[in-house]
């Protein structure tokens, strides 16, 4: 990844981290409203591995921080 002068690399996955959470959060909405639609269903099953993907090298980010 690029190194930027002003933003790290903890911030920027920070700041992806809000959206994906408004994102699976708007997709946990519209799957629980439209159980029988397998595309709803699809984007919320994606929604929901990004979020947690970006949560989980936050976790670890944040985790090497201290040691």
């Amino acid at each position: 990844m690029k190194k930027f002068a002003t933003v790290t690399e903890y911030e920027l996955l920070s700041m992806a981290h809000d959206v994906l959470l408004d994102r699976f959060l708007m997709a946990e909405k519209r799957a629980r409203e439209l159980p029988e639609n397998s595309i709803t269903q699809a984007r919320f099953e994606k929604a929901r591995a990004r979020y947690e993907e970006v949560s989980a090298e936050l976790v670890r980010m944040e985790k090497a921080q201290k040691n």
